[in-house]
């Protein structure tokens, strides 16, 4: 090949992540299909001092980060693709949309590892703007400081408070160590030996209690929707707890801390007639250190529905006339940068194709010398 035959296709690998191509990135998701929550976008929203106001109108305050957010409550935040630019991707979006959909009038959402309940603030939105006539919402948060994050998001946004449960989820119950920089490190976890953190970072342990699984789940009904984020403790205790999470939860969502968790939740729940009906695997860098959980950088999630209890895994999304004039407005928005890409692409495939068609008129000894040169 040409040496400048190989810099354009060089140029034109180098657009393919701007067209975001399913080849180039996984999201987890169609298009297509995500863009049913415009349905619960918030039109007229303003952006208020010290807080984050996303597409959904939800207030989260920018303290609650330790990182400095800075002018991110100068504007109100857009449509979350490919994520709200906060604390999520689209696809925990999409899966707690379909799970409200396709409950009854009367819901219960559970968040496990609910730091200040952002899945739970966000289903009261849904269930609202749905017309639900009953909400149940139960946040699991192991450290009591988080109790109040917690109280004052949904205070700032002006929902009731939901049911607060002090425990760390864990495979046994008793008692527990759990550590954190500081009550705004979302990245804690339950200690696996005492002194460590499987990040390799500082932080204060706390000895708190700890619960199954089920023992959250057993005194409740049908739960419409499980949120699990637990920093790496996804599949053991999944596995503790695995009979009553299959008799009483319909759909999950669950974020994911290694592969080794994602491929163990998917042999485990597949075998128990459970859908996976969205996935983005997690994003690592490989570390020798014994504790994978440590080396992932980006987490990852999986959507799930128990259609060995009749939750359906294909949610139909039923829109009205304006909400589809908004997926119009919206799909364009969103593509603006896909169109931009294209055209370049566009542009240099057809120098590769004059380019190819030089190469050919070149005598094959001459071929030869250049590629040696």
């Amino acid at each position: 090949m040409f040496w400048w035959k190989h810099a354009t296709m060089n140029m034109l690998a180098s657009f393919n992540h701007l067209l975001l191509t399913p080849n180039q990135v996984y999201f987890g998701y169609e298009m297509e299909d995500a863009l049913r929550l415009v349905r619960y976008a918030a039109p007229g929203t303003q952006p208020a001092p010290g807080y984050f106001t996303d597409y959904f109108g939800i207030r989260t305050r920018l303290s609650n980060f330790m990182h400095d957010p800075q002018g991110m409550d100068t504007a109100v935040g857009t449509f979350p693709f490919p994520n709200d630019g906060l604390h999520s991707e689209l696809v925990e979006y999409l899966g707690t949309v379909k799970a409200l959909e396709a409950a009854g009038t009367d819901i219960t959402v559970v968040e496990m590892g609910a730091g200040y309940a952002p899945w739970l603030m966000f289903s009261a939105v849904v269930a609202r703007k749905l017309g639900k006539q009953s909400v149940r919402l139960v946040a699991v948060e192991a450290e009591p400081p988080r109790h109040a994050l917690i109280r004052a998001n949904f205070e700032d946004n002006g929902f009731p408070q939901p049911e607060l449960v002090h425990a760390a989820i864990s495979d046994q119950r008793g008692v527990v160590s759990f550590g954190s920089e500081n009550v705004h490190d979302w990245g804690g976890a339950v200690q696996g030996e005492a002194g460590t953190d499987y990040r390799g970072v500082a932080v204060v342990q706390l000895e708190v209690p700890a619960l199954l699984m089920s023992d959250v789940l057993d005194p409740l009904g049908t739960v419409d929707l499980l949120h699990i984020d637990i920093q790496g403790w996804e599949a053991r205790s999944m596995r503790a707890s695995l009979d009553s999470v299959c008799a009483k939860v319909r759909y999950m969502v669950i974020g994911t801390h290694s592969r080794v968790i994602e491929g163990e939740l998917m042999d485990m729940l597949r075998g128990r007639g459970w859908t996976l009906m969205h996935e983005k695997p997690c994003q690592f860098v490989y570390d020798p250190t014994p504790e994978l959980t440590g080396a992932t950088t980006v987490d990852g999630a999986q959507v799930w529905a128990n259609t060995a209890l009749g939750a359906p895994a294909d949610v139909p999304a039923h829109l009205t006339e304006a909400e589809l004039a908004l997926v119009e407005k919206t799909r364009e928005t969103v593509g603006f940068q896909h169109r931009i890409a294209k055209e370049y692409v566009w542009t240099l495939q057809n120098r590769i194709a004059e380019l190819e068609k030089m190469e050919a008129s070149v005598p094959p000894w001459l071929r030869k010398l250049l590629s040696a040169f």
